[in-house]
């Protein structure tokens, strides 16, 4: 395979990364609607003269009110807070987050398998690509998808705490679960646009390992964008027993654009 077609099979791999995380993106905006349902709901449903107060935070629930969310959760909670029952709520809609965005980094593992494996014209044996640990907190995909929803829960549940010892009204939690959803959005962007680099690169070395490729060259995307980090190790050759994505192949930071390309 040329340097060309190798480029052009990047980028339209990237592509598939955009039209995935734009996916996700919509997942999240459903997931974000009916929360912000649920917030709103609470507060409009305790506030006092436009408020929720502490001591409206903190009484327990009563026991129809506990009935009513033991049967929507499934739970068998005996005794609830109203700010505990709310932190419950949080956590279960940020759960079916996790679950919508690991479905999304495995169907983006998934399709890059099969974009290598057609332009190769190979199958790959092992093709999980979540799992892969590299970088410098030698982590996989999987792993950073989910410290990144255990960080954003934590923040929700927080922000809207903060709200209610605050005295904020219902439209202020509103607004706080969109203002954290949009951080939420062009993170999770960045890092599958992060991840997508470097999935694509452990599929290729499994493939050049496939062909009998001794070697591979690390090439940089050579622009006004291009980095120094990327720029010295342009043109460098390897032993393929050498890759490792994060040090001496792609990804090698966030938005990385650098490839490879097998040596004999």
């Amino acid at each position: 395979m040329t340097l060309e077609e190798l480029e052009k099979l990047d980028d339209e791999e990237n592509e598939i990364a955009l039209a995935i995380i734009a996916l996700l993106i919509s997942d999240s905006n459903k997931i974000k609607n009916s929360l912000k349902n649920e917030v709103g709901g609470w507060f409009r449903k305790y506030e006092v003269d436009g408020k929720y107060t502490f001591r409206q935070a903190r009484m327990i629930l009563t026991k129809r009110e506990l009935r009513e969310f033991n049967a929507k959760f499934g739970t068998k909670f005996k005794r609830l807070t109203r700010q505990s029952a709310l932190r419950y709520t949080i956590q279960k809609s940020t759960a079916k987050l996790r679950e919508k965005s690991h479905e999304r980094l495995r169907s983006l593992a998934d399709r890059l398998v099969e974009k290598e494996q057609t332009a190769f014209r190979v199958t790959l044996e092992d093709t999980d690509l979540t799992d892969n640990k590299w970088g410098e907190d030698n982590l996989s995909p999987a792993k950073r998808v989910d410290n990144k929803i255990d960080k954003f829960t934590v923040s929700l549940q927080t922000e809207v705490e903060r709200v209610m010892y605050t005295s904020g009204n219902a439209d202020t939690a509103e607004e706080e679960v969109d203002r954290l959803f949009l951080v939420l959005a062009s993170a999770m962007g960045l890092l599958l646009t992060t991840e997508r680099v470097a999935m694509s690169s452990f599929a290729r070395a499994n493939i050049y390992r496939m062909l009998g490729y001794n070697y591979y060259k690390f090439v940089a995307l050579r622009d006004e964008r291009m980095c120094k980090t990327c720029g010295a190790l342009d043109g460098t050759v390897f032993p393929i027993s050498a890759f490792m994505p994060g040090v001496t192949a792609p990804c090698l930071h966030p938005r990385c654009r650098c490839s490879t390309i097998g040596v004999r």
